[in-house]
């Protein structure tokens, strides 16, 4: 077959969060025939994180010495879009994976809804494939790491799409030299498991079901004043670290997520409102008083609730849309003392 030419655009995505820390889940999930959903991305790369090292010797030359690769995991950038529950109430959203990689615990109540709040206790890694389907042929490429921890954030903007953006480092790296054609690119339909083997997928597969959630009803709560804010932007602001032992291989050990400086859930809204709106809203920050902000995104069929139940309100910073009065307006959340690791709950129904 002539040579073909890759493309970054047309592909597969697919994450899963993982039984066992740092094992392929999407490998076993195509042998088990467990369904498979290809996710809403706009974008994702997954590079590989190494170390050429060169030893500073004393030699007979000015010219250098030999180097050594040294292999450890993966960076993962990710950006989608933000989809309802699955389908029925009580069901996870398509991209949960996401969402507990980035240090979220789940609570599912059955026919009502799914929670995620902010952890301490360390939640599931990810993995995470890419494939790239070729433009001239049948060729595809994958590229994939496991163990995967990492930060997310969220953008919400009056008549657009609802997005998140995930961050994070993978345990491992897979060079990828060979076309495998894990799926066949017409169909989407896997033919190869992660070593290269033929398989008889009976698993069902395919894009997700969901459509994009549009914000076209959006609005915020603080301290029981609900408002309407035109953009809101959620950032978790958890730190990504790595382990390194000598274990025996030269690949990280462990990713975990961490607060690091002490930096709490960051985010702003802009407030595009009546005057009296304005003088409620900044009265609240000089105060430096926490209180209950909720940002609600709804297409009408579903609807997402971040919460934040111990916030306070920055100084806010005069803007213009068309000549009307705005207010980018941070804000700053913290545990509640009474309840703990809860500073960012985000609620499906």
């Amino acid at each position: 077959m002539a040579a073909d030419f890759l493309s970054s655009n047309y592909g597969l995505v697919m994450v899963a969060s993982e039984a066992s820390y740092g094992t392929d889940q999407i490998d076993a999930d195509l042998i088990a025939n467990n369904d498979v959903v290809f996710q809403l991305v706009e974008g994702c790369t997954v590079t590989p994180i190494g170390t050429i090292v060169r030893p500073a010797i004393i030699r007979a030359t000015h010219d250098v010495s030999e180097h050594v690769y040294i292999e450890n995991g993966a960076s993962v950038s990710m950006s989608g879009l933000l989809t309802g529950k699955e389908s029925t109430a009580g069901d996870p959203p398509e991209y949960a994976a996401v969402l507990k990689a980035s240090n979220f615990a789940e609570t599912i109540v059955g026919a009502t809804s799914a929670t995620y709040n902010t952890a301490t206790v360390r939640q599931d890694g990810m993995t995470v494939y890419k494939h790239e389907f070729g433009l001239d042929g049948t060729e595809s490429r994958l590229t994939h790491t496991e163990g995967v921890q990492g930060n997310i954030s969220f953008s919400l903007e009056a008549n657009n799409f609802a997005k998140w953006a995930f961050s994070g480092t993978g345990s491992s790296f897979n060079k990828p030299t060979d076309d495998l054609q894990y799926f066949e690119a017409s169909s989407g339909k896997p033919l190869l498991d992660v070593d290269g083997a033929g398989i008889t997928y009976t698993g069902a597969y395919g894009y997700s079901a969901k459509s994009p959630m549009i914000c076209k009803s959006m609005t915020v709560t603080a301290g029981g004043t609900t408002y309407n804010v035109s953009t809101v932007n959620i950032d978790v602001a958890f730190g990504t670290g790595t382990l390194d032992t000598v274990n025996g291989v030269t690949t990280y050990a462990q990713i975990f997520n961490t607060r690091g400086d002490d930096s709490p859930v960051t985010g702003s809204f802009l407030l595009v409102s009546s005057g009296a709106d304005y003088d409620d809203v900044l009265s609240k920050w000089p105060a430096g008083t926490a209180s209950a902000l909720v940002f609600t995104v709804t297409d009408g069929t579903d609807t997402i609730s971040f919460s934040i139940p111990n916030a306070q309100l920055g100084d806010p910073s005069g803007g213009d849309v068309s000549g009307v009065r705005t207010y980018e307006i941070p804000f700053f959340g913290a545990v509640n003392s009474t309840a703990g690791n809860d500073s960012l709950s985000i609620t499906y129904t």
